[in-house]
């Protein structure tokens, strides 16, 4: 938890092999967000989405090319697009 709280941003790979979540990536979102850092959410696999994490997430990249398009210094909004569970 050091280190979360020591940190500018948090990169969120949301890709789990069951498909749901991992619980302690989704507490280190809920984490961050209470302490106004902004949450990266990353996820390649098409998966329904809890929308307490993507409501949690300041941008919410599906690719590599956007992730590495993605401009950290500006941190623009980009909403979940998706399936919710």
């Amino acid at each position: 938890m050091l280190e979360l709280t020591r940190a500018d941003v948090v990169v969120a790979v949301l890709d789990d092999h069951e498909r749901i979540s991992d619980p302690g990536t989704a507490f280190e979102i809920g984490a961050a967000h209470v302490r106004n850092k902004p949450v990266i959410a990353f996820q390649e696999k098409a998966a329904a989405v809890n929308p307490m994490l993507t409501e949690s997430v300041q941008a919410y990249l599906t690719d590599l090319a956007a992730r590495r398009a993605y401009d950290f210094e500006a941190m623009a909004h980009r909403a979940f697009v998706g399936d919710y569970i």
